[in-house]
């Protein structure tokens, strides 16, 4: 029996992240967005954050959930 395809992991070998999930800051260093997700009783929220790797993606969400606050709600985004 042979081994089951991940086509998740074939596809990142073969291209890596869609573009639209990369990019690069002024200073030419490579971004990535990661997902989180978190539980509230039964249910299951998630979100985005933007890191270099996976070790600076957890860094990031531990700086989230040392000091995190609500700003406030969001009406409408304004385009610039």
């Amino acid at each position: 029996m042979t081994a089951p395809i991940s086509f998740v992991d074939a596809h990142e070998r073969k291209h890596g992240p869609d573009p639209a999930h990369v990019y690069r800051d002024a200073k030419g260093d490579k971004w990535f967005e990661f997902t989180c997700d978190f539980k509230d009783g039964d249910e299951t929220f998630a979100f985005s954050i933007w890191a270099r790797d996976m070790a600076d993606a957890e860094r990031r969400l531990a700086l989230l959930c040392q000091t995190a606050v609500v700003q406030g709600q969001i009406y409408a985004i304004v385009p610039a």
